[in-house]
């Protein structure tokens, strides 16, 4: 799980770098969402909707603790007190930063919005690249606060919570009477992740009672998983990708939670038991992925400040996507090393049991 996490925060590295780099190359500004990427490649759609790794984080945020917890009684303010722990050391310490930044952007009722867990929500506090990536960091909070209830439901009658997941897609669709803007409904909150992060605790769950023989299943589906993931994204791509606000996006978070739920339990029965250095080192890097996923995108500002990017192609695609392999994600791991081992771990071992 930790290889997953590492793909997830290397994708949204590259989805990120490529937007900004290609864009300020072409258009000389910073980037917008006028001018979206197309391709009849499967490979760089992968990057060009990168921001499909938001949506494999939320499954599988979803498969771990349920995987960690079903069965067992959750000591409700001790599982909160560790996601604390765990996410907001780092998360105070860039608001710190982002406020000596750009203090001109404090007001203090943006400052409790944000601290409070909403700052996916209209009038967060907006500290340029240092807050980027705080929305779906609350998105994610909010899970962490229903999550006991949500396994309590599921344990009890599954019915019910593949219930939650049609009243979400319920909600979604009479938003479309309201001429609401259907994309940023499905993105940007919990009605549009819940059942990403559900499917994840159903694939926990199905992967927990898989018997011999869905196992094997499962390991000769892997191949076909990593095509209809590829396949899924372009076609995304071809109807409008991450830009489109059209209808068909109400769907869009139940097709991939299912794509990515797909994928994690075959990926995790084939490579669970490697032990290779190759295999730990991308574990490593699973390790600091909620640092890179937090620090990488004020590395991609401050190189584009700077002018710091490769331009001896003609090709923007090239230019951005060798920026980001050759400078940002090296520098973003360096950064990662340091702010996982000086601000998240010491509170990382500050957490208590919460599982009766």
């Amino acid at each position: 799980m930790d290889h997953i996490r590492a793909y997830a925060a290397l994708l949204i590295i590259l989805y990120h770098s490529l937007n900004n780099f290609s864009y300020i190359i072409l258009y000389n500004k910073p980037f917008e969402f006028d001018h979206w990427i197309y391709s009849n490649n499967p490979l760089n759609t992968l990057i060009i909707e990168g921001h499909t790794a938001v949506a494999l984080f939320m499954v599988l945020s979803g498969f771990i603790f349920t995987y960690g917890s079903i069965g067992k009684k959750i000591d409700y303010i001790g599982f909160v007190r560790n996601r604390l722990l765990r996410i907001y050391p780092l998360f105070i310490f860039l608001i710190i930063v982002g406020l000596s930044v750009y203090p001109q952007n404090f007001s203090f009722s943006s400052f409790l919005q944000t601290v409070f867990g909403f700052a996916n929500m209209p009038n967060s506090l907006n500290l340029g690249p240092y807050s980027s990536m705080f929305w779906a960091i609350s998105v994610e909070f909010q899970f962490y606060l229903i999550f006991p209830f949500l396994l309590k439901t599921m344990e009890t009658d599954r019915k019910k919570i593949l219930a939650i997941v049609l009243l979400a897609l319920l909600f979604r669709f009479s938003a479309y009477f309201y001429d609401a803007n259907l994309r940023d409904l499905s993105y940007w909150n919990m009605i549009g992740r819940i059942d990403q992060f559900i499917l994840g605790m159903l694939a926990a769950n199905y992967y927990k009672n898989l018997k011999p023989k869905g196992e094997k299943l499962f390991k000769i589906a892997f191949i076909p998983s990593v095509i209809t993931m590829l396949l899924t994204l372009l076609v995304f791509n071809k109807l409008g990708g991450w830009v489109s606000v059209s209808s068909w996006k109400i769907i869009w978070p139940s097709i991939e939670g299912l794509m990515w739920a797909f994928f994690l339990i075959s990926y995790i029965l084939i490579f669970n038991h490697y032990s290779s250095y190759l295999s730990r080192l991308v574990s490593k890097l699973g390790e600091l992925s909620f640092s890179m996923y937090l620090i990488h995108s004020i590395v991609i500002q401050a190189l584009i400040n700077k002018g710091l990017f490769f331009t001896f192609s003609t090709s923007p695609f090239k230019n951005a996507i060798l920026t980001s392999l050759i400078i940002v994600i090296p520098i973003t791991i360096i950064i990662s090393f340091i702010t996982y081992n000086t601000i998240e771990k010491p509170f990382l071992k500050m957490r208590g049991k919460y599982l009766k």
